[in-house]
């Protein structure tokens, strides 16, 4: 589409704020959302005594379909 790249999940990070967010194609909350999920992968990976449960994750849902969505609908132009 726009031919970006990026070659880390923060580079990914980035390029999502600088091309979609400052422009107002994926609000903000959405943006923070992202970002949000993105540390948990990093404590889960790398934090020995990192723990989630179900309540923590519950409320995530939701606000996960709604990114896929969005971008799913970027992706195929909808």
């Amino acid at each position: 589409m726009l031919g970006l790249a990026a070659s880390t999940h923060k580079g990914a990070i980035a390029l999502l704020g600088l091309h979609f967010v400052n422009k107002g194609i994926i609000n903000r909350e959405q943006n923070k959302f992202y970002q949000r999920l993105f540390d948990f992968r990093g404590k889960g990976d790398y934090d020995d005594w990192f723990e989630i449960d179900e309540n923590d994750i519950l409320p995530l849902l939701e606000p996960a379909r709604q990114f896929i969505k969005t971008i799913e609908q970027l992706i195929t132009n909808k």
